[in-house]
């Protein structure tokens, strides 16, 4: 998800999410730096994809040279739910590589 929502942004979501546009800001806010919604990308490149759209950013995820950012390139859709969901799974990657043991 973008930095800053465009509105072509704020009409997938709702249509993607069923929310108003005020609560999509709102969720907005709390997402953007989630390590869900992270991911690496080389610098010129990560300025070329801008605010584009989910769906018009897939083909670069699936050119990248990072598995992380590849693995992107699977997911039908990109809202709220799924960078919860990927949150969690990062972060249980991370505790399985980086134990307390």
């Amino acid at each position: 998800m973008p930095q800053t929502l465009s509105n072509e942004w704020i009409e997938y979501l709702k249509k993607k999410t069923s929310k108003t546009e005020e609560e999509i800001r709102a969720l907005h806010r709390e997402n953007l730096n989630k390590i869900g919604n992270l991911t690496i990308i080389k610098g010129e490149w990560n300025i070329s994809m801008s605010n584009r759209l989910f769906s018009e950013k897939k083909e670069d995820y699936r050119k990248s040279e990072f598995q992380i950012t590849k693995d992107l390139s699977n997911y039908y859709k990109w809202t709220f739910e799924e960078i919860d969901k990927r949150s969690k799974q990062l972060a249980e990657e991370a505790c399985k590589i980086w134990s307390l043991k």
